[in-house]
């Protein structure tokens, strides 16, 4: 009986120390995520440590958001070395964010990216996260005004320029049906178009125009000037340096490297305070929205005569 009770105190001993190391060393993971004042849960992705979480399209801020989050065991999270109290710390959502989770032991870390948006496209684009400001500026008309400037005959690859008078000419005109070869054709002399060329097809085709020629060089006023021009329902075609253009974003994307190049202006995005235009590009590789950083289009038109282009609805 003794030796019956010696055997069962060291098996007793034995769980208890593998009970307490299991839980020691026991990594915790976010079992549940949400943001204070919101209803919705997040998207865990436990293999991937990331999580997921869509704001109300009406949060037009990630700034001072305060999580809501429980996590698996006794540890403790922390972002920037400062720990992560829930429903109490406020976080800048605009800016890459990263828990690490802290083991109860403290030995244990485990890095955790955490994503919140208030829309679907900007964070997977590479945009950012809270979209803010949008506008576009589509027309109504039946099957849509974008035209490549592919496949147009013998001057296909330098189209761009006729190809984005049609767009102008189709977005103004719902009647209008001619094609980028009657654009070409309406001045073959030169191989490449210059933006007169764009406007004196628009003017013989009674197309509504403006042009501003830019004195100034002035980035914040070329952005204004672009916004209110778009807040008024127009659009506006663009001569540019693409070699200033780093990189595109949105489904719609054009791999020229340099040199001049005309595209059409149609919207504008501003997301986490970055500003977007919203492009029609006829040397796209598909029919769709191409999005160019704006200060980036700012340093290509600048460098390529610095002229816009205004197109009104006819």
């Amino acid at each position: 009986m003794h030796n019956t009770t010696r055997y069962l105190l060291i098996i007793l001993s034995f769980l208890c120390i593998f009970i307490s190391c299991k839980e020691n060393n026991e990594r915790s993971y976010i079992a549940a995520f949400s943001i204070q004042g919101q209803s919705d849960s997040a998207r865990i992705d436990t293999l991937s440590r990331t999580v997921y979480y869509k704001m109300p399209a009406d949060v037009k801020s990630g700034k001072g958001l305060v999580p809501v989050f429980s996590l698996s065991g006794k540890g403790k999270i922390y972002a920037d070395g400062e720990e992560q109290v829930s429903g109490v710390t406020q976080v800048n959502f605009e800016r890459p964010v990263e828990y690490t989770i802290v083991s109860k032991n403290k030995k244990d870390t485990a890095k955790w990216k955490i994503v919140i948006t208030n829309n679907d496209t900007t964070y997977k684009w590479g945009m950012g996260r809270f979209l803010s400001q949008a506008k576009s500026n589509d027309s109504t008309r039946p099957g849509g005004w974008y035209v490549t400037q592919k496949r147009t005959g013998k001057f296909a690859s330098t189209n761009c320029g006729p190809a984005c008078a049609i767009m102008a000419a189709k977005w103004s005109d719902a009647a209008f049906s001619k094609n980028v070869e009657d654009a070409r054709n309406s001045c073959t002399r030169n191989k490449y178009w210059y933006l007169e060329n764009i406007w004196n097809y628009l003017k013989a085709n009674h197309i509504p125009y403006t042009v501003d020629f830019r004195k100034e060089n002035n980035r914040e006023t070329f952005f204004d000037d672009i916004k209110k021009h778009i807040d008024e329902n127009k659009i506006v075609v663009v001569g540019l340096n693409m070699k200033y253009i780093s990189r595109i974003f949105g489904p719609a994307k054009n791999y020229m490297q340099e040199g001049g190049h005309f595209v059409i202006v149609k919207g504008y995005w501003i997301v986490d305070d970055k500003t977007y235009l919203e492009i029609y590009d006829p040397e796209a590789w598909q029919v769709g929205n191409s999005y160019y950083k704006a200060e980036e289009v700012y340093q290509g038109v600048l460098n390529h005569g610095n002229i816009l282009l205004i197109v009104s609805q006819k």
